[in-house]
């Protein structure tokens, strides 16, 4: 297996965080109420989301696929929470933060790992 980043991985990366951010976003939108254009038009979140799958990756590249997973998981899940509470000061509880954004990250890596699995073999 490749330890370079590939077409694919990088198409992966894209989709996984565009995607990702979409569908939660829309979850958001439903049950908490938030606005969802407001929500997919703060082009930080993009930064966020995509920054985090490419991290994703790097995962997958240097671990296990089971450590990667749960690297995977939690870091979707605990990072941009933290950046939520303390770099943009979201008030929202702790647990509805990790779970929106366990939701990401699973939405995520899914995209992710069916993107760049399906190119690879």
């Amino acid at each position: 297996m490749s330890k370079s980043v590939s077409k694919s991985d990088l198409t992966g990366i894209f989709a996984g965080g565009i995607g990702g951010l979409l569908l939660q976003s829309a979850a958001v939108a439903a049950i908490v109420g938030a606005p969802y254009m407001v929500l997919i038009t703060t082009w930080g979140r993009y930064v966020v989301a995509i920054a985090l799958v490419a991290l994703f990756c790097a995962f997958y590249k240097t671990l296990t696929r089971s450590q990667a997973l749960v690297a995977s998981l939690v870091a979707g899940a605990v990072i941009p929470a933290m950046l939520a509470r303390f770099a943009f000061g979201s008030g929202a509880p702790w647990l509805t933060l990790l779970a929106f954004n366990l939701l990401f990250s699973v939405i995520a890596l899914v995209i992710f790992r069916t993107i760049s699995r399906n190119a690879t073999t």
